[in-house]
């Protein structure tokens, strides 16, 4: 009797450490993906950032060309797929007709 309670406290002592374990490196993991967000070289995509410096991370990450592109609308009749892509086409204005 003795030695099987000795052994149930045994395996139930593994067991607590190994859960205690998981979630520790689960935890750590977590924190470090905030961190790795923080401090990473795209700011825009981190959503505790404010607005403000996402966008201005994003701005400064483009060129002039396709910040010219995203404001640029074209009818869809006038589009081909190198049009969209070449010229950084913001949006395609589709009138049903």
């Amino acid at each position: 009797m003795g030695s099987k309670c000795v052994s149930l406290v045994g395996i139930l002592f593994l067991m607590c450490w190994h859960a205690s374990k998981s979630e520790a490196a689960e935890r750590c993991t977590a924190s470090t993906r905030s961190l790795d967000l923080k401090h990473s070289a795209n700011k825009y995509k981190d959503p505790e950032q404010p607005v403000e410096v996402r966008v201005e991370d994003l701005l400064g990450k483009m060129s002039l060309e396709e910040k010219i592109g995203q404001m640029a609308q074209l009818e869809r009749q006038d589009l081909t797929a190198d049009i969209v892509k070449n010229y950084f086409i913001g949006s395609i204005l589709s009138g049903g007709g």
